[in-house]
């Protein structure tokens, strides 16, 4: 499992305490990758990847996955880890799920809560972890203003992890065409008609990489922050269908930034009102749709 963080990191200590309380020191919009080695064992090890990739790995990925690419330009550890969740789709046919979990959350219930999500429904989770308190000596009131001014902060970061995810998966996607494409023309070359049949076919045979969002409580409010930017990426088709749980945004005026939200099939809002008469929780679920755009 890979996490996804603007988060301040320590590598002087083990487990969960590498995960530090606060935004990346260098700037809030600063992106770290670690993988989460045993999944599991118990006593959780976490490895932060390192930024540049060598010249050596960068013409290994582009060979095997035939990448348009240029083994001379600078490569980062985003490029190995998008390579092996986008194989791992492939390999197992399961979906991709980017998790952006809410306020006063620790790491380790993050984690919990995101392996829980890969056993139950057999989907490939990727955490962003933003810098919520977890809890610690500030408490209330307090806590929860405070993981508020970080999740804004927070929001360019997320909005930069989208758009190197779009980068990626269209890189990735377009090279799997042009290898098809290339697998018909060889077999029929001098008959375009079957060509275009047999790489309808192939395509068919191909399970189509899936990336979908789950954001919970406070992890909507950082979504609702990275769609202020008139370039947000959110206005890109990145995912096939977008859950946003308890959203802890206001009710008011929602729709001028949801709407700027693309979905390629379905964005759904998962609200739980509490009954006047019952005192229970209900579950009230709006669904938006969007077709995608010719």
């Amino acid at each position: 499992m890979f996490i996804i963080t603007n988060r301040k990191i320590s590598q002087k200590v083990g487990g969960f305490k590498i995960f530090k309380k606060t935004p990346n020191p260098k700037c809030s919009n600063e992106l770290r990758l670690l993988e989460l080695m045993n999944p599991k064992e118990d006593e959780k090890e976490f490895v932060l990847l390192s930024d540049k990739l060598k010249k050596r790995k960068v013409q290994e990925i582009k060979n095997k996955f035939r990448l348009d690419i240029d083994e001379n330009q600078e490569y980062y550890a985003s490029l190995d880890v998008a390579s092996r969740v986008f194989q791992k789709s492939r390999d197992e046919k399961k979906q991709i799920l980017v998790f952006v979990h809410g306020f006063n959350n620790d790491m380790q219930d993050i984690v919990t809560k995101a392996l829980e999500i890969e056993n139950t429904y057999k989907v490939i989770v990727i955490i962003f972890s933003w810098p919520a308190n977890g809890g610690g000596v500030i408490t209330g009131t307090a806590s929860y203003l405070s993981d508020k001014s970080d999740a804004r902060a927070s929001a360019n970061a997320l909005n930069n992890f989208f758009k190197k995810l779009y980068q990626y998966h269209a890189l990735f996607t377009k090279a799997e065409i042009d290898n098809l494409w290339n697998k018909a023309n060889t077999k029929y070359t001098n008959n375009p008609e079957k060509a275009k049949m047999h790489y309808v076919k192939l395509q068919k045979r191909l399970c189509d990489v899936s990336i979908n969002l789950l954001c919970h409580s406070m992890g909507n409010y950082v979504l609702k922050y990275s769609t202020i930017p008139s370039d947000t990426e959110l206005s890109k088709p990145i995912f096939d269908n977008i859950c946003l749980v308890a959203p802890d945004t206001n009710n008011k005026d929602h729709r001028t930034w949801v709407e700027k939200i693309e979905a390629k099939s379905n964005l759904y809002i998962v609200i739980r009102l509490l009954s006047k008469v019952t005192k229970h929780f209900s579950i009230s679920i709006q669904s938006y749709k969007y077709q995608q755009s010719s």
